[in-house]
């Protein structure tokens, strides 16, 4: 099996594209490459608009810009608006570092609609201003609406020439109709606002006019002071305002505290949000196997089934929605640090797929199965009236549930 870890994953049209991350080969169980693991310089594309099992689907491979290099931890943002992918920040992998007169460049992908596309530079409307940001690793990323952010992490010599190890805390922003760029590092960083490595952030939308980005788990130091999963952060990007929203726990407690886990996004039928998250690394650095969703506007978390076999547990990995309800879970290794390249994969290619209607595992993809809806013990809870009386905070009352009816479907 072949697998790629802390890469960065995204879907743009009917396409799904995986970049940067380090590759490991194995034949037969012994490895084919030197180094532990390869830098992997391309893009891959798998199609959506098709069905496919994880070992046979063809996999498309767009070349890198000659100066590019591939990046751990990567920002990588689909701008559909503009049939574009950038990405920015993270770190060159295999624990390379920038040499004098590099620069981790923003790139943009300009895609074709048939799975290829070509990488460039992309400029900044201000260079002045973009030249001041130093790109980190380990931080958060999400695209939202026109706005791409790159949240949190630390910075050193393998994320930007000649930096000293440090944490950045802040957010970094960069807006895609007008391509320009903003670090705003105002706020109080004695919370996890903005300061946060190895956890996620998703986009929200759908609550009021304003898109928001939820923050979640991950830890304020390097694998340290973990973020517990029973709040989450939201920030909104146009008052530049922090909230914080306790969670409510399932029958069995609370997800345990992690980084370096998968989310993402569905949206409900009837006005909710679910974030799905799956795997990560423990407090203790064992790799993890269950599968969580968090329901806005509730802020309710619910246990779904685990990986189909101890085997699948991951970290390191990235995961899309695709064909409205199949949850997938790209790369991804299940031993911390050493030797967490040598163990083959249970999942062929390292893809795994959960059809997130039918509550199961399954073997292949199909983007016709039909619509996305909220599992049955989801809706419940609204239905029932159970989360009107659940503790939100005044502004989380305000932006979530004041604007719920309008987005109902």
């Amino acid at each position: 099996g072949q697998m790629l870890t802390f890469a960065s994953a995204v879907i743009l049209g009917d396409y799904l594209y995986i970049d940067g991350g380090q590759i490991s080969t194995l034949v037969d169980k012994e490895q084919t490459n030197d180094a532990e693991s390869l830098e992997f310089s391309k893009t891959l594309v798998i199609p959506l608009n098709e069905p496919w099992k994880p070992g046979s689907v063809e996999i498309k491979e767009i070349a890198y810009k000659s100066d590019m290099r591939a990046t751990n931890f990567a920002g990588l943002w689909a701008d559909p608006k503009r049939n574009a992918i950038y990405r920015w920040a993270g770190e060159l992998s295999r624990s390379a570092r920038y040499k004098e007169g590099q620069e981790n460049e923003m790139y943009m992908l300009s895609v074709d609609g048939s799975g290829d596309g070509t990488w460039s530079i992309k400029k900044p409307a201000q260079q002045a201003v973009f030249d001041k940001i130093i790109p980190s690793t380990h931080g958060e990323s999400v695209f939202c609406d026109d706005l791409g952010f790159y949240i949190g992490g630390y910075i050193y010599d393998g994320s930007s020439y000649g930096e000293s190890n440090r944490g950045s805390p802040g957010v970094r922003m960069y807006n895609a109709s007008s391509s320009e760029w903003s670090n705003i590092t105002n706020f109080d960083s004695s919370g996890p606002q903005g300061n946060i490595w190895n956890g996620a952030a998703v986009c929200l939308k759908g609550f009021g006019s304003t898109p928001l980005v939820m923050l979640l788990g991950g830890a304020t130091r390097f694998e340290a002071d973990h973020q517990p999963l029973t709040s989450v952060t939201i920030y909104n990007p146009i008052t530049q305002k922090w909230y914080r929203q306790d969670t409510v726990k399932d029958t069995n407690g609370f997800p345990s505290e992690r980084e370096y886990f998968c989310t993402a996004v569905a949206q409900g039928k009837n006005g909710t949000l679910e974030v799905y998250m799956f795997g990560g690394l423990s407090t203790k650095k064992t790799t993890l196997d269950d599968f969580w969703v968090l329901s806005l506007p509730a802020f309710k978390w619910f246990q779904l089934s685990s990986a189909p076999s101890p085997d699948a547990k991951r970290h390191g990995h990235k995961c899309v929605i695709a064909g409205d309800r199949q949850f997938i879970s790209i790369g991804g290794i299940a031993k911390y640090r050493g030797g967490g390249f040598k163990s083959d994969d249970v999942w062929p290619r390292g893809i795994g797929i959960f059809d997130l209607v039918t509550s199961a595992w399954v073997d292949s993809y199909d983007p016709d199965l039909g619509d996305y809806d909220s599992p049955a013990k989801v809706q419940e809870i609204y239905k029932s009236g159970e989360a009107d009386g659940y503790n939100y905070t005044p502004v989380i009352q305000e932006l979530f549930w004041k604007n719920r009816s309008s987005n109902s479907r």
